[in-house]
């Protein structure tokens, strides 16, 4: 079996924890599979991502890289021309699956450009020509409402086979704007199946608050930096009053990173920060926290599937549904109502309220591997 992988990569925590996740599914269901992705899109994992499985890194094709270069693919779309067929979209013969792993690319949020819309109907069609299945793993939709996002669920729609939405609102949103609904399936995030390694030299932050910042609190227009800054002081501030350590824990990169460093560099707060950690060890250090407190989609995700008590900044609807799917009303922070938000994380620090939702998330764990575990069932029913 041939795969080619698309929308993960190793810059990003999470989009790299999806990565695993097919990995090890594939390490225990297709043994024998050759799996594909572009070596621009797993540059920093390439000296650390270990696998049974033979993995290829596949460079840009060259036409296309050239084309970019000397800006003729921009000139051609300015003169309203196609370009299309300057890409190579299926570079791997007798491909047998293209799986999508994007956490969140099918939004009016992302998808800015009918050109975008225009290449991904080409790719998707030329892969369905060659008889390739074409499946979009659990991943948030929407709000679905410009011509450029509705033009490139139209390509999903004609060419997918299976499309996963990893919760109500998502299904939702497809279900208004496809014409083929059985395509459309409802499955939770699946990193859940992933374990973690927590890295022995960060076992003193054991117990204390992890907090995971994310750069699109500002980039999304959420919050102006200055704001969000001074919401996280406000975060630190009242974990420390109740007697609990705090560390910054960067989950995305580069971009993450500077904001850390410049919010300690505006309230010269002395926080221990943890960056340069592959995915699989920064979920096993989440695991070890007390109480997370994230900004970024997959902490929350493996914080809950850990059974670690968390709250979240939202930038979006997928993470107040994440809670949904583990049965909690909800964790996320009212951030125009400071004194509310500081009260709900006194509470989630109270050791009642902490294990009554350690209880929960328990409880919680069974039923959404299980769901991980059917969906990959539905996938490789057609292998």
């Amino acid at each position: 079996m041939r795969i080619l992988l698309s929308g993960v990569e190793t810059s990003n925590k999470g989009a790299e924890l999806m990565f695993y996740a097919i990995l090890q599914e594939l390490e225990k269901s297709h043994p024998d599979a050759e799996v594909y992705i572009r070596r621009d899109m797993a540059k920093q994992g390439l000296d650390y991502i270990h696998t049974s499985i033979r993995l290829h890194y596949i460079p840009k094709p060259k036409l296309s890289t050239l084309c970019s270069k000397l800006k003729i693919t921009s000139i051609l779309n300015k003169l309203g021309l196609r370009s299309a067929y300057l890409n190579n979209y299926c570079p791997i013969k007798n491909l047998d699956y293209y799986i999508d792993g994007s956490g969140l690319l099918f939004s009016d949020q992302r998808i800015k450009t009918i050109r975008v819309a225009t290449s991904l109907h080409y790719q998707l069609r030329h892969l369905h020509k060659k008889g390739v299945r074409i499946v979009f793993l659990p991943q948030a939709f929407g709000p679905l409402e410009k011509e450029c996002t509705i033009k490139a669920i139209k390509a999903l729609d004609d060419y997918a086979d299976m499309i996963f939405a990893r919760e109500q609102v998502s299904y939702d949103h497809l279900m208004k704007v496809v014409k083929n609904k059985h395509k459309v399936i409802m499955s939770t995030d699946f990193t859940s199946l992933v374990e973690g390694t927590a890295p022995n030299k960060y076992s003193d932050l054991a117990g204390k608050v992890c907090i995971i910042p994310n750069i699109q609190m500002i980039s999304k227009g959420i919050l102006t930096k200055e704001r969000y800054f001074s919401i996280l002081h406000e975060i630190i501030a009242t974990c420390e009053s109740t007697g609990y350590g705090v560390y910054f824990l960067n989950h995305e990169g580069k971009k993450d990173a500077a904001l850390i460093s410049e919010y300690k560099s505006v309230y010269g707060d002395d926080i221990d920060t943890v960056s340069g950690l592959n995915a699989l060890e920064v979920k096993g250090l989440i695991s070890t926290a007390y109480l997370v407190i994230s900004s970024r989609f997959h902490g929350v995700a493996s914080s809950l599937n850990t059974q670690v008590p968390c709250l979240s900044t939202s930038w979006n609807h997928k993470y107040a549904e994440l809670y949904k799917d583990y049965g909690l009303v909800s964790g996320v922070l009212p951030l125009d109502d400071i004194e509310k938000m500081k009260e709900i994380i006194v509470a989630a620090i109270g050791k009642d309220n902490h294990d009554a939702v350690k209880e929960q998330l328990t409880k919680a764990k069974g039923g959404i591997r299980q769901q991980a575990k059917e969906m990959w069932h539905k996938i490789w029913e057609h292998a």
